[in-house]
């Protein structure tokens, strides 16, 4: 009888717990946001009438909207972030840009389901379905940092309705978006919301192109030239047209005056002074003017004007010291060093959330300060980032680059002389082995000959 074939077993497929509790993270995000929370506030609140419901209702409508509006940006942002992976990627590499993303290592084409951003890469339990290689978590850290920004930025300048701004403007953006809801086009066209929402796009523009510049350095590339000058011509371009949408960031020093000057003043000055600390701050970057400081600092420089930029280099610099001095005191490798362009995007992520306040404050640089105020506050910065290059930068990065190569030239010889011990070791191995079996060859033959001999003739 044919024995029976076996049963295959089946392959015991384990739960994706990260999966299960991001998605019980935002469930009960959602239930205590709209719901536990309007029940405290309906509860506890005063001068409500308690057997009025409808307050309770309005305050569940109210979270409910905000919670999915966050939701809604949160998952935009990190689309956004999906895509300037492939970006940071393929255009230094000389790629192009269209076409689904794909496996670093065997370029099979990721599935639709799992090209979702963040809980993609859990899906996938951090390896390709086609080769089983792992794919980097950096991938959902963009994702989670590009959606972040994105919420960071709405609620600044939209929910506010640009009360972050140094201006005494307040543009009614609520009403903008009610009225294209409702279809009422006739005032949506002239409406002055529009500029506000301008000035959302070129900021949004800035901080994710530095985001973008940021994961190129971090891959190693150099930023490419075109790529650099077509961000920094659309944002003069928008400036340009729409000059009056930017007179919040227009510096009190007019060195020149007429039509034209005034519609480039506010991007020809804050270039100028990201030229100044661009350069400057080259130093503190382990590739120097390979970096990138010098394009970030233009770029923030022809969107915020010379004040606002003299403000985000010197958040940058308080940065930088505290990321400096913790890598300095814990005796580790400072990340921000080589990757100075993270802090810039802090900087001015710092900067446009709080400018308003920035702005009234009598000791910082903002459109009240003077021409003297402005070179005041340039001498500590060249003071402070020289103090930090001899410290932690270019010179402290020559060191640190000899002693790396002379740690790297004893890596080498310690290899070499493990690789000519393993080779003698086989070597002799082998030898051995050689006289082995040349004596036991021998031995056969002497035993076969003396069994020929006893074999012989009787």
């Amino acid at each position: 009888m044919a024995a029976a074939n076996p049963k295959r077993r089946k392959k015991k497929r384990h739960p994706n717990w990260p999966v299960r509790l991001i998605l019980l993270a935002v469930f009960l995000s959602l239930v205590i946001y709209v719901f536990l929370i309007p029940v405290f506030r309906y509860r506890y609140s005063d001068g409500f009438d308690q057997q009025r419901s409808h307050y309770l209702t309005y305050f569940v409508l109210t979270h409910a909207m905000t919670w999915f509006l966050t939701a809604w940006v949160f998952f935009f942002g990190a689309c956004l972030g999906s895509f300037l992976n492939v970006v940071a990627y393929r255009i230094p590499s000389g790629l192009t840009i269209l076409g689904s993303s794909r496996c670093p290592f065997c370029f099979v084409p990721i599935e639709r389901r799992y090209n979702l951003p963040i809980i993609g890469w859990f899906l996938l339990r951090g390896r390709c379905a086609a080769c089983r290689l792992p794919i980097s978590p950096r991938y959902f850290v963009v994702e989670i940092i590009a959606g972040l920004l994105l919420v960071w930025l709405v609620a600044s300048e939209l929910v506010t309705q640009g009360a972050n701004l140094p201006s005494d403007e307040t543009y009614d953006v609520a009403m903008l978006f009610r009225r294209l809801g409702l279809g009422d086009f006739s005032h949506v066209v002239k409406s002055e919301a529009w500029s506000l929402v301008r000035i959302f796009s070129i900021h949004a523009f800035v901080a994710y192109t530095l985001l973008t510049a940021a994961l190129m350095k971090l891959d190693r590339f150099r930023l490419p030239l075109g790529w650099k000058s077509i961000h920094l011509l659309l944002i003069w371009l928008v400036i340009v047209v729409w000059p009056t949408d930017f007179e919040f960031a227009q510096s009190n020093i007019q060195p020149l005056n007429g039509p034209f000057w005034e519609r480039i003043e506010t991007q020809f000055m804050g270039t100028l002074m990201g030229i100044v600390l661009g350069l400057q701050f080259c130093k503190l970057g382990k590739d120097g003017f390979g970096s990138g400081l010098l394009f970030a600092l233009m770029l923030i420089g022809s969107c915020c004007g010379i004040e606002a930029t003299l403000s985000t280099g010197l958040i940058f610099l308080l940065l930088a010291s505290i990321a400096l001095m913790v890598s300095w005191i814990g005796q580790t490798r400072n990340f921000f060093y080589g990757h100075p362009l993270f802090l810039v995007l802090a900087a001015f992520l710092l900067q446009i959330g709080f400018w308003h306040l920035l702005d009234k404050l009598s000791f910082w640089p903002g459109k009240n300060a003077s021409s003297y105020l402005l070179a005041f506050y340039l001498l500590p910065i060249l003071i402070l980032s020289t103090v930090f290059d001899n410290l932690f930068g270019a010179g402290a990065g020559r060191h640190s680059a000899e002693s790396e190569k002379e740690e790297a030239q004893t890596l080498e010889e310690k290899t070499v002389d493990n690789a000519t011990a393993h080779s003698v070791t086989i070597r002799n191995a082998t030898i051995q082995n050689e006289t082995a079996d040349q004596e036991s060859s021998a031995d056969e033959g002497q035993h076969l000959d003396e069994i020929n001999d006893s074999a012989g003739p009787s």
